[in-house]
């Protein structure tokens, strides 16, 4: 028994000095008597009586001859998944400590049916079953003897448990498919993030539902969510997180108590009397609203991350999604970097904020009732607060919309501590939803939805509140929410409307989709309710992620809509500037028809709302270039004057002379696939003169007239081609 011994020793301390000739050793003596102990223990184990050495003899005898040697031989002689592709009537070793999954259980997962996961349990794989199970010994096959057993069955009450058999179950797949690994443990991550995020057992009843299905379709990729399944089961495990209606009327709460009270708030008050003592409003800090702590906002909030976790878990790039995850349940943090400036604070608001004093209370006010905005405090409510000025500026809806001044004072403030790199972005364009009507066809229908409230529904992490203090009417406030006027506010913002683009094209089929900030554009093929279709799985999935959409702004399906702020005609096929931005524009320019001078903001105004326009004006981004020029070099001082020069007063003059004679249309290009006519005319025209042209044997020519001749000779090529076009 020496050798044995130093066999078990080497095993155990991992030792290399000392070679061991396996073939010999279980050819050993030693081995056979180990062996024959063991099965016969097993055997006495079976028959549940402690068996006579009579009786243990003749169980051996009754187990015949051994099976293969392919599941108990020497290491690296060979590998489970070789033992398997052998044949699927032999069990599977799972390792040391681990009873063999039966060869009736490995038949059916590798034929893709289905397996009750609780036959994987390691206590009822122990246990005996009416089936002879083969073991794989030096060549020679063993089909223990069994009973069929009275013990009940175990079952899988907890997620840890259903791990350790859906482990077993990979282990059983990839010995003979390795490539099945991937789509498998994606599969287990999803269960785990359900059990995690929801109640009860949803996460099991989904587990069985799907692999049912599974097995009905012969589905070999487990990665993809089952939609039907997913919203049936989630949404029973929220609705039994609802109080239930009682028989009897639930008791009156005191509103007149300081007390909040606690089993109200978490589903259906416990007092036994027709009246509770305590106050039944929302417990959650700061609310207090006549609601359950369970339907208010933050609860609403936080169920929508948990969904929006689970429609991420197929994302490829898993950086990003713990970035916005994290930022969603922590808050984000604003990329200041206080190394890079020194912070003043701001000693007066802009004067448009002092002009409407009551829609700063009102705003203040409904931020502060939604958690949004923390105050007013007579005192600064954190160390170092940042306190920096805002004004409003009106909204098309008649609203007002307050904005941050986080650029000011100039070279000591917040958007000075965050470098724009680290926040850049590539937007959409009109030229995109262009193409996309051009490739749907003529007639599209297109839809289009706006996130409410878009960057106030983003949480700024607590390290950085101080840099986004206010101060109105002697009472200190800091914005808990991003702002507008932060330099990193779109990026952080677009990171999360990346994402639910993301789901919305992968989980939820809006296949054609784009998205401006907060603007999303879909449409469909004409006379077809694809579009509609795509504008309710945007509503949904918005519903239960939990962003919020503005209905008054959600338009479609229509043939005649405007995106980013440009009027998109399917039936004309055409892009046009709105008659009010037409007008605005025109009356603009002639503003500046007189200034030799201007303010920086009011230049990076003109050209931000002429920059709109070349989206349907082909030469526009020409007739710009000198205007942007001037921008460069000029980006300290908003408030400094700027110089405007000859060249740039020409571009002016250039957009001053087009807008009132041009009706704001731009046709759309062909595509390159589109087949083109065969037209060809032949124009021709000389500088003193005329002109002329050909076309299918037919043909015209003309003199120049008095009033014609100084004109330039662009004037004088381009006339004939008029003229053959219009006859």
């Amino acid at each position: 028994m020496e050798s044995t011994g130093e066999i078990s020793s080497h095993q155990e301390t991992g030792s290399s000095s000392t070679s061991v000739d396996w073939a010999a050793a279980f050819k050993s003596p030693e081995f056979s008597n180990g062996l024959q102990t063991a099965v016969a223990e097993a055997v006495a184990k079976t028959l549940g009586t402690r068996a006579s050495s009579e009786t243990q003899v003749a169980a051996l005898e009754q187990l015949g001859e051994v099976c293969p040697t392919a599941m108990v031989s020497a290491p690296g002689t060979q590998t489970p998944g070789e033992g398997i592709n052998n044949g699927l009537n032999q069990a599977f070793i799972l390792g040391p400590g681990r009873p063999p999954v039966p060869a009736r259980l490995v038949a059916q997962i590798l034929a893709c049916k289905f397996v009750e996961m609780s036959d994987l349990i390691p206590e009822n794989l122990e246990a005996p079953t009416t089936e002879g199970t083969s073991f794989i010994i030096e060549g020679r096959s063993i089909v223990p003897t069994t009973t069929t057993s009275s013990r009940k069955k175990n079952e899988i009450s907890d997620i840890l448990t259903w791990v350790e058999c859906f482990n077993s179950y990979i282990a059983v797949i990839t010995a003979s498919r390795p490539e099945r690994a991937r789509d498998l443990l994606a599969y287990m991550a999803l269960i785990i993030r359900i059990a995690k995020q929801f109640p009860g057992r949803c996460w099991f009843n989904y587990d069985r539902a799907y692999r049912l299905e599974a097995a009905a379709s012969n589905s070999k990729n487990w990665s993809q969510i089952h939609a039907d399944l997913y919203h049936y089961h989630t949404s029973v495990a929220v609705k039994a997180t609802q109080p239930q209606a009682s028989r009897n009327r639930e008791p009156r709460g005191d509103q007149n108590s300081m007390i909040d009270c606690k089993s109200w708030n978490s589903g259906a008050c416990s007092s036994p009397r027709d009246f509770c003592r305590f106050r039944h409003k929302c417990d959650r800090n700061g609310c207090g609203g006549a609601h359950r702590r369970i339907h208010c906002s933050e609860f609403a909030r936080k169920r929508g991350r948990n969904n929006l976790t689970l429609q991420l878990c197929n994302h490829p790039d898993r950086q990003k999604v713990d970035y916005v995850l994290s930022g969603l349940r922590h808050g984000f943090r604003l990329g200041f970097h206080p190394e890079s400036t020194h912070l003043k604070s701001a000693k007066a608001n802009c004067p448009s904020a002092l002009k409407q004093p009551s829609i700063i209370d009102e705003y203040l006010a409904k931020e502060v009732s939604l958690g949004r905005v923390f105050g007013p405090t007579s005192m600064p409510p954190v160390k170092s607060l940042q306190v920096s000025r805002f004004g409003v500026i009106p909204k098309k809806d008649g609203g007002w919309r307050l904005i941050l001044d986080l650029s000011f004072p100039f070279g000591h403030s917040v958007n000075d501590g965050i470098n724009k790199e680290e926040f850049t972005l590539t937007y959409s364009k009109v030229a995109d939803a262009i193409s996309l009507i051009i490739k749907a066809g003529h007639g599209a229908l297109m839809g289009k939805v706006d996130i409410k409230s878009a960057y106030r529904i983003i949480p700024v992490h607590p390290s950085d509140r101080h840099l986004l203090g206010m101060f109105w009417q002697s009472g200190f406030y800091v914005d808990l929410a991003l702002p507008f006027g932060l330099r990193s506010a779109p990026g952080i913002f677009n990171s999360l409307a990346d994402l639910f683009h993301w789901c919305l094209v992968n989980n939820w089929n809006v296949r054609e989709l784009l998205h401006y900030l907060d603007d999303y554009f879909t449409l469909g093929p004409p006379n077809s309710d694809i579009c509609a279709s795509r504008l309710k799985a945007i509503d949904q999935a918005a519903t239960e992620i939990g962003i919020p959409l503005s209905p008054d702004k959600c338009v479609g399906p229509t043939t005649c809509l405007i995106f980013l702020g440009i009027e998109l005609d399917s039936v004309r096929m055409t892009a046009r500037l709105p008659a009010d931005k037409h007008t605005e524009l025109i009356q603009l320019l002639e503003e500046w028809a007189t200034k030799r001078s201007c303010r920086l903001k009011d230049l990076q105004s003109l050209v931000g709302k002429l920059s709109h326009a070349c989206a349907v004006v082909p030469l526009g981004r020409t007739f710009l270039r000198r205007l942007l020029d001037l921008l460069k070099g000029h980006s300290s001082k908003q408030s400094r004057f700027i110089r405007l020069n000859k060249e740039c007063k020409l571009d002016i003059d250039w957009w001053r002379t087009l807008l009132p004679t041009w009706d704001g249309v731009f046709f759309f290009d062909l595509p390159e696939w589109a087949p083109v006519p065969d037209l060809f005319i032949s124009t021709d025209a000389s500088g003193s003169k005329g002109y002329g042209a050909f076309y299918s044997g037919e043909w015209f020519n003309g003199s120049w007239s008095a009033a014609q001749q100084p004109l330039s000779i662009a004037y004088k090529e381009l006339f004939p081609i008029v003229i053959a076009c219009y006859v």
